[in-house]
């Protein structure tokens, strides 16, 4: 007997019981119900084709963590370089040349220091992200 002729008997069963049977072992997957473990062959085989179990959140959480150490690490250097900008705008505010040329030359110098603030932690980062990878 085939399986949808299994299915129509019960279907038709269905005027003189009150539950409907379905056999589940017809809608389950293939691959499911192995009783065994693979080989040390396959497992092999599958490494070597890339089907690895690989988390997504080890890459993260580097990430992060490399982040925050290079942070707590640089502090020092951080906080005085911004101390530095800040009291170079507020105390030359006052004499300060309002042109075109001026606001260029300081807005070249205040992006080169944040990017000396920043440039540790973009580093540590994409260190990170590349560990996290290849592990």
């Amino acid at each position: 007997m085939k399986w949808y002729e299994d299915i129509n008997l019960q279907i038709l069963s269905l005027h003189t019981s009150s539950a409907i049977v379905f056999d589940l072992q017809l809608f389950a997957a293939e691959d499911e119900g192995r009783t065994e473990e693979p080989t040390e062959k396959k497992l092999r085989e599958a490494r070597e084709k890339g089907q690895v179990a690989k988390t997504e959140e080890l890459p993260q959480a580097l990430v992060v963590i490399f982040a925050m150490i290079t942070i707590v690490v640089f502090c020092g250097f951080i906080f005085e370089t911004i101390i530095r900008m800040m009291h170079y705008y507020l105390t030359s505010f006052s004499h300060f040349q309002l042109t075109e040329r001026s606001l260029f030359h300081e807005a070249i110098a205040t992006g080169i220091e944040s990017f000396k603030i920043l440039l540790p932690i973009f580093v540590a980062t994409v260190i990170a992200a590349l560990l996290g990878n290849i592990a």
